[in-house]
């Protein structure tokens, strides 16, 4: 399920991984992961600690799973590739990172390449990502130089669209307001 870079070849030879890949193969779980949290502390604007721990998934790993979903209950940092959903309070794709699959949480920010819905409060696309797929925000900020290839869908209230798999461990669930 998970693997380790070990390539010297360069990043920009890698070949890129289809869900065909993925639905291949045979030792994928439909278990969702939590990621492990790297205990650096994060700073907000003023320099002080906020006591948040972030959970990295670094540059030399690959991270591929049937149904695959990688859970936090604080910031995620995605500097390599997942194949597969994940979901944070703050989750940001960096210049490096690679997402195939669904990314959601209070705030995200792409740096980086996904492929797949994101569904967020706040959506910051900064220049040189690449996102396609169904952007579910409240606020949206693209940046010059993002590409950004699908739908935009502003919600005035993000509850109906929110996932709770983030404390229930479950599928996402989308919710359509009566009426």
């Amino acid at each position: 399920m998970f693997k380790r870079n070990h390539s010297t070849m360069p990043k920009s030879q890698h070949t890129n991984i289809s869900q065909a890949d993925i639905a291949s193969d045979e030792t994928q779980s439909a278990m969702p992961v939590e990621a492990p949290a790297h205990h650096r502390e994060r700073k907000d604007e003023s320099g002080q600690e906020q006591g948040q721990t972030i959970s990295i998934i670094s540059n030399d790993l690959t991270i591929l799973g049937k149904d695959l979903k990688i859970i936090s209950k604080g910031s995620v940092q995605v500097d390599g590739e997942i194949l597969g959903d994940i979901s944070g309070i703050d989750v940001t794709v960096c210049k490096d990172g690679k997402v195939l699959g669904e990314v959601s949480g209070e705030r995200v920010v792409i740096e980086g390449e996904v492929s797949g819905n994101i569904r967020a409060e706040q959506v910051m696309l900064r220049p040189d990502s690449h996102v396609e797929g169904v952007i579910h925000h409240r606020s949206l900020t693209i940046e010059d130089g993002a590409i950004f290839e699908g739908r935009s869908k502003r919600h005035e209230n993000m509850s109906g669209v929110k996932q709770d798999h983030v404390k229930t461990g479950q599928a996402p669930v989308t919710l359509k307001p009566a009426g």
